[in-house]
């Protein structure tokens, strides 16, 4: 069987055409230069953070510091990104971590919520799914859940990004 990156007949016809300084020339470039844009662009490098993302600013907001936390613990569920930021921001307050991950999580994140010292716990694929077993460790645990999205403490706590921007 013939190699297919090398399988058209057109191959040999374009690779025996002769190439003369004017052919290769190519296009004029047109347009401003891409170096000197007129707009100022700005980055807020948060994939720099320790967990690779904006997520922990999220835990300040998510009131994530103590109380009855320390005995109970904290529980959310995450495939990644929210619950290696709250793994930290537990150990760093000295609180249990419970994550609820599912299996199909990308096992280096998986890791890395391990490494931060929670206690990973697995469930289906499914937003219903990994929301029963979080009702569960609740109901285990008592630990106060500390949602991946749609709370306005997160939302808030993640939201200070801007204001940290605009004073930079």
């Amino acid at each position: 069987m013939a190699d297919p990156q090398y399988s058209s007949p057109a191959y040999p016809a374009i690779a025996s055409t002769p190439q003369t300084a004017e052919a290769l020339k190519g296009t004029e470039w047109e347009g401003k230069d891409p170096a000197k844009p007129k707009v100022r662009l700005w980055f807020k490098c948060e994939n720099l953070q320790r967990v690779g993302a904006f997520k922990p600013a999220g835990m300040e907001g998510g009131g994530v510091s103590g109380g009855r936390m320390r005995q109970r613990g904290v529980v959310t569920h995450s495939s990644g990104n929210h619950a290696q930021a709250l793994a930290l921001a537990a150990r760093e307050f000295a609180i249990p971590a419970h994550i609820v991950m599912p299996t199909i999580s990308t096992p280096s994140k998986i890791a890395a919520t391990k490494g931060y010292g929670a206690h990973v716990r697995f469930s289906g694929s499914t937003s219903v799914e990994r929301e029963a077993m979080v009702e569960e460790v609740v109901g285990e645990t008592g630990a106060k859940l500390v949602p991946p999205y749609d709370h306005p403490d997160i939302i808030a706590g993640q939201g200070t990004l801007g204001l940290e921007l605009q004073e930079q």
